[in-house]
């Protein structure tokens, strides 16, 4: 298989024109490395952090990627070996999350049990954002 590539289209900051470059595969996983590894890291601690019998819901139902970072090539099965479950993408990603969010508003008992802090921006301490299920 030959090197994946693709070109994008930004501003350049001198002059605010058009400039298209190439990235490659590579560079992109390498840019998103940080992250994912953050992504695995938290779903460890939530895995371990967890109540026994939500680790066993866990452990029988596997965990179900949802969001527009589930379409990441190859982050289902990252994830996979790195907990040891069974991890699947979400048959729509893209929404899920939306319509989630919309049954959890539209459920005034199911939203009282969760617990979000706002007061610390999520890029800055990803770890201070608490939902307690």
């Amino acid at each position: 298989m030959g090197r994946q590539t693709l070109e994008i289209v930004g501003k350049r900051l001198a002059d605010g024109g058009a400039q298209a470059i190439t990235l490659e595969a590579t560079e992109i996983c390498e840019a998103l490395e940080p992250a994912i590894t953050g992504i695995i890291d938290g779903v460890r601690r939530a895995i371990e952090d967890s109540q026994p019998d939500v680790t066993a819901d866990i452990y029988h139902t596997g965990i179900i990627l949802t969001g527009g970072g589930a379409l990441l090539t190859g982050l289902a099965q990252r994830l996979q070996s790195a907990v040891g479950l069974p991890v699947v993408v979400a048959d729509d990603p893209l929404t899920t999350v939306a319509v989630g969010g919309g049954r959890l508003l539209n459920n005034p008992l199911k939203l009282q049990r969760a617990a979000i802090r706002e007061d610390v921006p999520v890029w800055q301490a990803s770890e201070e954002l608490v939902v307690n299920w």
